[in-house]
């Protein structure tokens, strides 16, 4: 008998969102078939955080059955993953798992400038999006690297984000003593104590310097 992979909606959620789990079975023999299983989620130590009893279910032969089930995400931001495990008359089925992403929040733009002139301030946009349904707070985070990877500069800025909304943040760099070349800007957003954090993100940038064209009068 084949039973066709399962599904989740959707894969990066905020704690304690509502989703959907999805099975599409087929029943390639030529009676009924009672299935018996469990579905559980497991945190990234595979640990068991919830089970769900799944049947009997009755799958008709010659045709898909589609099975549907309405969870809720876990309270703890990680990453987890969803085991589907489904028995007839004491042999195991079916086994599959599917990963899942619980994220209070996230880093959804690092802004960097254009080539700039070296010993001028360099201005970074951080954005960040909070899919709770409260308020957030928390630090941003901006690491800058040359080309061999050595650090250059570090800045930080505390910020708020409302309730299912956006916040944007703006750090400047002062590239005193740099040199034109190629940098990398990295942001992470943190929270104090054992809080979760979110990045990095990283994007690349250039210094230049100006060329000057000779100017001839005739």
């Amino acid at each position: 008998r084949d039973y066709l992979p399962y599904q989740t909606y959707y894969q990066d959620l905020a704690p304690g969102d509502p989703f959907a789990v999805f099975a599409t079975l087929l029943n390639a023999g030529s009676e009924p078939v009672a299935l018996t299983g469990t579905l559980t989620l497991e945190n990234e130590w595979g640990q068991v955080v919830a089970a769900e009893p799944i049947g009997p279910l009755d799958v008709p032969p010659g045709e898909e059955f589609l099975w549907e089930l309405a969870w809720a995400s876990p309270p703890e931001e990680g990453a987890y993953r969803l085991v589907l495990d489904l028995w007839h008359d004491g042999v195991r089925q079916a086994l599959g798992w599917k990963a899942l992403g619980v994220a209070g929040g996230r880093i959804t733009d690092l802004e960097v400038p254009g080539s700039l002139q070296p010993d001028h301030p360099v201005p970074f946009h951080v954005t960040f999006a909070n899919v709770r349904g409260e308020p957030f707070e928390g630090d941003v985070l901006l690491a800058i690297h040359d080309a061999a990877g050595a650090l250059l500069g570090a800045l930080e800025a505390h910020f708020s984000a409302p309730a299912h909304g956006e916040e944007t943040v703006e750090l400047v760099w002062d590239a005193a003593g740099a040199g034109p070349g190629a940098y990398s800007a990295s942001a992470r957003v943190v929270v104090e104590g054992d809080g979760p954090t979110y990045g990095p993100l990283t994007r690349p940038f250039r210094l230049v310097r100006a060329a000057y064209l000779p100017l001839v009068l005739r």
